[in-house]
């Protein structure tokens, strides 16, 4: 069975990218914001196939360079989860309101 990671999973688009391979008979790690702060570094080692990045912080309240610090913070966090998990394919899919400047 291939084994698949989602993170935020529980939001509109990518819940449904959970329920479809789900149909398709893969294990799903479904990490999502209530169970995981992806500013911090998860030192639990996974095997997973195939990883679909998909969260960001778009908090605008906040000050650009906050939110662009943040960004890069969550990215290495997952980048550094992604290589110890022997992971084979890394897909990033995140909002496109990331880019809003």
């Amino acid at each position: 069975m291939k084994k698949i990671a989602i993170t935020w999973s529980s939001w509109f688009v990518w819940s449904y990218l959970v329920k479809y391979f789900s149909k398709l008979n893969f294990e799903i790690t479904a990490f999502n914001r209530k169970n995981w702060d992806l500013r911090e570094e998860y030192n639990e080692e996974f095997d997973f196939d195939i990883f679909i990045h998909s969260a960001a912080d778009t908090w605008y309240e906040k000050s650009k360079k906050e939110m662009i610090k943040n960004n890069v913070e969550i990215n290495k966090n997952i980048l550094e989860l992604v290589n110890k998990s022997n992971c084979k394919y890394f897909i990033y899919i995140s909002s496109s309101s990331v880019y809003q400047w």
